[in-house]
């Protein structure tokens, strides 16, 4: 299992590598690829490397590390997803409004990701295969901000889909979502429906770079 992690993690590294070389094509949607799989990448490398850190402090300041990206990093999704959208055709932007929206979307969805994963965060010493992890064992309930974020990005994949934009985008959120349900059994499905997303993502913004902007700013 460890070896899966660490492969998963290696091939999120080569999809923010390829993010980064898109960015003077792709602006704002390839720097927030690049951001949220190199912080995907971390949680990965984490998990792997558990039981060679051990149950102790450090493990504890990873694991911590790793709930506090969640948090903070997931709902950058939203607006990546949108900024490829608007690179597409699939929506327009007009004015400020779009982008107060989107950036008011998002901030909720951090403060509730906050609220339900690091307000009285507990962490719970966890193993499977052998992986050793820290899970939050306050947590109530699904992942409410993971879970909207994936389905507004399931949307935008619909609109970017049908604009001839390619599937990929709407692929990765649906294997994301299959993933996600089946991970509460097999966390590692989880991490996999990540990777999964990403790459659909960044392939997406890769496909952008091919064709002429066509939405405003966030596409340049």
């Amino acid at each position: 299992m460890t070896f899966v992690l660490i492969m998963v993690a290696a091939g999120l590294l080569a999809l923010a590598l390829l993010a980064v070389r898109l960015r003077d094509r792709a602006g704002a949607a390839a720097v927030l690829a690049a951001v949220v799989c190199v912080a995907v990448a971390y949680d990965n490398f984490a998990v792997a490397a558990g039981r060679s850190i051990g149950d102790g402090d450090l493990l504890r300041l990873v694991s911590t590390g790793r709930f506090w990206l969640h948090a903070l990093v997931t709902p950058l999704l939203v607006p990546l997803g949108w900024a490829l959208a608007v690179r597409l055709g699939a929506l327009r932007s007009t004015g400020r409004g779009p982008v107060v929206l989107v950036g008011l979307v998002t901030a909720a969805l951090v403060l509730v990701g906050v609220g339900t994963e690091i307000v009285g965060l507990r962490l719970e010493r966890r193993t499977y295969a052998d992986t050793l992890r820290h899970v939050n064992a306050a947590a109530e309930g699904p992942p409410v901000a993971a879970l909207v974020t994936i389905a507004l990005l399931t949307v935008l994949g619909v609109l970017v889909a049908v604009r001839g934009g390619g599937p990929w985008l709407l692929v990765g959120a649906v294997v994301m979502l299959v993933a996600a349900a089946l991970g509460t059994r097999a966390f590692w499905l989880g991490n996999l429906g990540e990777l999964a997303l990403l790459g659909g993502t960044v392939g997406t913004a890769y496909r952008g770079t091919r064709r002429p902007a066509t939405g405003g700013r966030p596409g340049r």
